[in-house]
């Protein structure tokens, strides 16, 4: 069996933005023992006429002196897509950090969260992210009380 619990990683990279207009960079994310990973923006209330969007940067420093953006990566919503996802995957970016850059632009917009997926581990099971409370893993469960 293949689980998601051991062969992928989940980390929160950028915590909710109460509605606002402007950019906001993520936590920069260490991609090193994965060949890939996919960044997700979770998007509440986008007011009329707004728009976010989403871009991945890289670099090779763990501070992101050196972050730059990564061609094709700029996905886009806008104010009809509320509560919806934006969704981003590098495989084996060409520098070991990454972060994203979620921008509001024109009316506010609402970001509930960022979080990263890194997948296909170099090795496995993989250690689960000091953000994972609770990650349970169940073959077949019986019914019953949880």
């Amino acid at each position: 069996m293949r689980s998601f619990k051991e062969n992928e990683q989940l980390e929160r990279i950028m915590n909710g933005v109460a509605s606002g207009i402007g950019a906001n960079n993520s936590d920069v994310l260490d991609t090193r023992g994965f060949d890939s990973v996919t960044i997700i923006a979770l998007i509440g209330t986008v007011a009329v006429t707004g728009t976010v969007t989403m871009k991945i940067q890289q670099g090779a420093e763990s501070d992101a002196s050196d972050m730059a953006d990564l061609t094709g990566t700029s996905v886009v919503l806008t104010d009809t897509d509320d509560n919806k996802m934006l969704a981003v995957e590098l495989y084996r970016p060409r520098e070991r950090y990454v972060r994203a850059v979620v921008t509001t632009v024109t009316a506010a917009g609402v970001i509930d969260g960022v979080v990263a997926v890194l997948r296909d581990p170099h090795q496995i099971p993989v250690t689960q992210g000091s953000d994972v409370a609770a990650f349970e893993l169940h073959a077949a469960p019986a019914e019953g009380t949880a």
